[in-house]
């Protein structure tokens, strides 16, 4: 189950930093002073790491269901 939490893993933390990136890019604004990563670049930083840590137990939790369906199947 550690090979499919791990596998999942490389595909939902980049997809939720992702997702959350893109996020912040849409909310902040360079017309106010500043480019974007300038003004925002702790919090990008901030988003991806709060991404990796949230995709640990989602990973955890797909890679459960996948192991129990193969198992049970």
């Amino acid at each position: 189950m550690f090979k499919i939490m791990a596998l999942l893993f490389v595909i939902i933390a980049p997809t939720l930093a992702g997702m959350l990136v893109v996020g912040i890019l849409a909310m902040s604004s360079p017309a106010a002073g500043g480019t974007v990563l300038a003004s925002q670049g702790s919090t990008i930083l901030m988003v991806v790491i709060g991404a990796a840590i949230v995709a640990l137990p989602i990973s955890y939790v797909v890679a459960n269901m996948i192991s129990r369906t193969i198992n049970t199947g």
